[in-house]
């Protein structure tokens, strides 16, 4: 069983981690051409670090706009990571 100090520094690790994470994920919107709010039958694209996440959202989405399967046909792309990678750096870029 893991003594107390270890379980007590491990979480505030934890917590630090977290905090920089949502602190990194922040996102702006600009709404630049009036995109936003959706217009209904908008194309998006949407991409997710979890495949139950995604799920969620393309479900979602569908309900007022088409769902495609590539970046290149959107009109607008979704993206949802839980961390910071390579990946992630390239669906930004």
């Amino acid at each position: 069983m893991p003594n107390a100090k270890v379980l007590s520094e491990k979480q505030a690790i934890v917590a630090a981690l977290t905090e920089k994470l949502q602190a990194e994920s922040a996102v702006l919107v600009k709404n630049d051409g009036n995109l936003l709010p959706l217009k209904k039958g908008i194309k998006v694209y949407v991409e997710s670090s979890n495949s139950d996440a995604k799920a969620g959202y393309d479900k979602y989405i569908a309900e007022f706009a088409t769902v495609v399967d590539t970046m290149e046909e959107a009109d607008v792309v979704v993206g949802d990571f839980a961390s910071i990678n390579d990946v992630t750096e390239l669906f930004v870029d």
